[in-house]
């Protein structure tokens, strides 16, 4: 059949079934920009994954027990502040380490009453974390030493509790639990794939533990994080193989690690 004959017979086919070929035409008009759309959300959230994990430093480690969100992990040691302690003082290729101990509280202010994390830390948090002040001031030392009834809040966490002025917020009183908090600054808006810190609190790592938590581990404090920030990039791998050499000699390990370095 020639070329001329079988266009011929196409085009007759196609005036004698319109419906059908314009339905065909609109089901692969809609596969393909589909496809085109879904690449593109998958490339832009790619873009914005990269652009958070780089905002956060890239030399940044995390360090956690393998049995978080386990039910059954009582033969598992957890992450503690002594192995926060010993990571910060025998590990060469790590310039800070920072606790981050997370508990779901109650925040009360007037008639505003939500839900929040808050994340018990030190003062070294906002640099590790690259995180910055947008009102008042950050935990200081003293903070952790007196284990001061004082909270930072996130940018979102703010905005619910005291409006839209950030500085409104600084000074006044913030029922946790019941329990009176003094909010002594508010952090500038900056969500990360770590959690979102726009929505959340920040206290010194002993008040949450002690009027939060009430328990302790036969290993000391039990925390649900360590961030660790390795001296530079170059030093990331060397940072990890430390730690990871280190705990498993604290924790006398001889089987599978018990917990999990990431990058």
């Amino acid at each position: 059949m020639s070329l001329p004959i079988a266009a011929q017979m196409a085009w007759q086919m196609v005036r004698r079934y319109r419906l059908r070929t314009g339905l065909s035409m609109l089901g692969i008009l809609i596969g393909n920009a589909a496809v085109v759309a879904i690449a593109g959300f998958g490339h832009a959230a790619q873009e914005l994954a990269v652009d958070q994990f780089r905002s956060l430093g890239t030399n940044l480690l995390i360090v956690f027990s393998s049995s978080l969100g386990l039910a059954d992990a009582s033969n598992t040691r957890p992450i503690t502040l002594d192995d926060l302690r010993a990571i910060a003082a025998e590990v060469p290729a790590v310039s800070a380490a920072v606790p981050s101990l997370v508990v779901n509280v109650r925040a009360v202010r007037g008639g505003v009453d939500r839900r929040y994390e808050a994340t018990g830390t030190w003062p070294e948090y906002l640099s590790v974390l690259n995180l910055e002040v947008e009102e008042g001031r950050f935990l200081l030392p003293a903070d952790i030493e007196e284990q001061r009834p004082v909270v930072v809040l996130g940018s979102e966490a703010a905005r619910e509790l005291f409006g839209l002025d950030p500085a409104a917020a600084i000074g006044e009183t913030l029922l946790l639990n019941n329990l009176p908090f003094e909010v002594i600054g508010t952090l500038r808006s900056k969500p990360t794939v770590f959690g979102n810190s726009d929505a959340g609190l920040f206290l010194p790592v002993d008040v949450v533990a002690n009027r939060f938590v009430g328990r302790r581990s036969p290993y000391g404090l039990e925390l649900t994080a360590i961030f660790v920030s390795a001296r530079s990039e170059a030093d990331l791998p060397a940072a990890e193989f430390q730690i990871r050499n280190l705990l498993r000699q604290r924790h006398q390990l001889v089987g599978e690690d018990d917990f999990v370095v990431r990058n």
